[in-house]
């Protein structure tokens, strides 16, 4: 589908009168991804890396790990886990999230790619790992 974002400067907006995300940028990484439902100010969900994924559209070298926290409805640290991410030949990230707490999150454990085509679009796979 098709989705219309509003960039200012660090800070990403999608709002489709039902649901707000907002992503924030450190330096051009994703530091917080945050989704609000319409009509409350407690996000329903965040999501914390720590340190910040790097721009995953632009290639670099080696593995990019992140740590990363998820609240949910104002619960603080309801998960956690890391997430690795490495550039690949062929414009592709490939991804590895690895929850670790609590345990129904850590057995739930997520591989994914990004793939970003010539034409500007963006293609994003994610299965969980048996």
């Amino acid at each position: 589908r098709t989705e219309t974002w509003t960039v200012d400067g660090d800070l990403a907006v999608h709002d489709n009168h039902w649901t707000r995300f907002e992503y924030r940028f450190v330096e051009g990484g994703l530091h917080r991804a945050t989704v609000f439902q319409h009509g409350r100010e407690t996000p329903v969900f965040e999501l914390w890396f720590d340190p910040a994924l790097p721009d995953l559209s632009r290639p670099f070298e080696g593995d990019a790990t992140s740590h990363f926290r998820m609240d949910v409805n104002g619960q603080l640290g309801h998960g956690t886990g890391t997430v690795m991410a490495t550039w690949t030949e062929g414009g592709t990230v490939d991804l590895a999230l690895r929850p670790s707490e609590p345990w129904w999150l850590a057995d739930r454990p997520m591989d994914g790619q990004i793939s970003f085509a010539e034409d500007g679009s963006v293609i994003v796979q994610v299965a969980r790992v048996d």
